[in-house]
């Protein structure tokens, strides 16, 4: 038989209220600051260190230290060294960029407009002496870059159609015109050869440039009478145009046998070298 249940004892630990409890011990959680600076040191992050998804500019840092003060309030990160943002890097490297570029594009031209004698006749091009000019002339002081526009057989009608398109393309400061050769050895009038010139210099310093010229010699096979006329063309233009008369290099190489190729009128690469450091000791003053 069932019996209904008897209220609790008064010594039951469980009070009869349906309410919660209004508080709870401990009353307040107190903690105090460390006694000492607490510092722990973080490690680098593993790679990647930059955030490939976002569009924005990231950055990247060194290791940090977390340092805690007892009076501090707040804690921080504290770095030995600043971060470098892409940005940052971008400016320096267009820095960079911007002085190579002044300094090459302050560096003086010179053309080379000549004949097979410095278009490197039966050789690479690199090991023609003017190839190798520029190198020569920083050590006299000069930042030049060297345009060799030679091509083989030119005479000085050729030379002068293609000029105007030469100045227009690459706008030389200097231009040292190297030809004639063909023209003596084909036996073209010297009053022919002196037009060509006189006109090519005109239009080379209408250009805003600086021509030179270089002495031309014709075999001595070709008598006495022509080739007298025809070294005095060179030498009357550059006395009554006032422009610079350089020596004609070949003749201090022509004898040797060992610099010159079987035909007796062209240089070998072995000579390029020595010539590339005679044009240049001879070019220097007027740079």
């Amino acid at each position: 038989m069932l019996s209904l249940r008897s209220a609790a004892r008064a010594s039951s630990s469980i009070a009869a209220s349906g309410l919660p409890s209004n508080s709870m011990l401990p009353l307040l959680g107190i903690s105090s600051p460390a006694n000492k600076v607490i510092k722990v040191d973080l490690p680098a992050p593993e790679t990647p260190t930059k955030a490939i998804a976002s569009p924005c500019s990231t950055s990247s840092e060194t290791s940090c230290k977390m340092v805690r003060d007892d009076d501090a309030v707040v804690t921080c990160l504290d770095t030995d060294t600043a971060l470098i943002t892409d940005v940052d890097m971008m400016r320096f490297l267009s820095v960079i960029f911007f002085l190579v570029f002044t300094q090459h594009a302050l560096a003086a031209k010179l053309m080379v407009l000549g004949d097979s004698l410095s278009a490197g006749y039966q050789m690479q091009a690199e090991q023609s002496w003017p190839n190798l000019l520029d190198a020569e002339l920083e050590k006299y002081g000069h930042d030049v870059t060297v345009v060799n526009a030679s091509i083989s057989g030119d005479t000085t009608g050729n030379g002068m159609a293609r000029l105007p398109r030469l100045l227009e393309q690459h706008q030389p400061n200097f231009v040292l015109i190297e030809l004639g050769a063909n023209d003596g050895l084909r036996g073209f009038p010297p009053s022919t050869i002196r037009n060509n010139l006189s006109e090519m210099i005109t239009e080379i310093e209408q250009a805003g440039a600086y021509p030179l010229l270089m002495q031309i010699f014709v075999p001595p096979n070709y008598g006495k009478r022509y080739s007298d006329q025809f070294a005095k063309v060179y030498q009357d233009i550059s006395k009554q145009l006032e422009i610079p008369l350089l020596p004609f290099f070949l003749e201090h190489i022509i004898l040797k046998q060992e610099w010159m190729m079987d035909d007796g009128l062209h240089p070998k690469s072995d000579a390029q070298p020595w010539i590339a450091d005679f044009m240049a000791k001879e070019l220097a003053p007027h740079l």
